[in-house]
């Protein structure tokens, strides 16, 4: 979406922050460790980008971001086109922590078409800042006829040894949230879920559920909750405290 990129940080901000939300809230488990090293390439790529376009002799100093961001863009667009079902190898940049020349090529050849189409005087709006907010703008790069380079195309990973690899970084963190839930739990102490669990009971703001599972926690240590019924504990303390709990 580079139109709505190029509307600046604080949109940008805004847009991402609700997209959080709203990910988190369906599964907060893939924001994990691999979620955060793909996080890391995206601003390798963004500011490798962002050189590589201040070194080209077409560029005339001036709307680099939105020839970023435009060029990403379509590069995203072309491995889905023409990847023939292989994805972005996230994994190898990480490892170097750098893009390769190969890539560089590639952004090379999609970024002077940005730029020839954002400054193109036949634009329907004047300012090119603006032009590229627009979704025209966005129309006219997303339907320019661009080809995989060979070397690049090679770099290219098989998607399900991405998505075994996302598979496991979602277990891994369901474990380690697991482990940090039932960790807390404990050090809470069964007299803190007792009053819990009369509290939310006096006030009739607790499930049939949601006792049992306070219950096992207030008989701690003769009854252990699981990790799976520490994370449940947490949604019911977190639903009490809101209500006017207090410790």
């Amino acid at each position: 979406m580079p139109h709505t990129v190029s509307y600046g940080a604080q949109k940008n901000f805004n847009a991402f922050e609700e997209w959080v939300r709203q990910e988190w809230e369906r599964a907060k488990d893939d924001f994990n460790e691999q979620y955060f090293q793909n996080l890391i390439v995206k601003a390798i790529l963004w500011k490798s980008t962002e050189r590589m376009v201040s070194d080209q002799a077409w560029y005339q100093k001036g709307y680099r971001a939105n020839i970023v961001a435009y060029t990403i863009a379509r590069l995203s667009l072309l491995i889905e086109d023409k990847g023939r079902g292989k994805i972005f190898d996230f994994k190898s940049i990480w490892d170097r922590q750098q893009i390769s020349q190969a890539l560089i090529r590639q952004i090379e050849i999609i970024a002077e078409e940005v730029f020839d189409i954002i400054t193109d005087t036949s634009r329907p709006v004047e300012n090119v800042t603006e032009w590229c907010k627009r979704k025209m703008c966005w129309d006219k790069v997303e339907s320019l006829e661009l080809s995989l380079r060979p070397d690049f195309a090679n770099e290219l990973v098989d998607k399900g040894e991405h998505l075994i690899a996302v598979r496991e970084a979602r277990v891994t963190q369901k474990i380690d949230n697991g482990v940090e839930a039932q960790t807390f739990v404990f050090k809470r102490g069964a007299l803190y879920w007792q009053r819990l669990l009369e509290w939310g009971h006096d006030r009739r703001i607790l499930s049939p559920d949601e006792e049992s599972f306070v219950r096992v926690a207030a008989q701690m240590p003769h009854k252990i909750p699981s990790e799976k019924q520490c994370m449940k504990i947490l949604v019911i303390m977190e639903k009490v405290e809101a209500d006017g709990f207090a410790e």
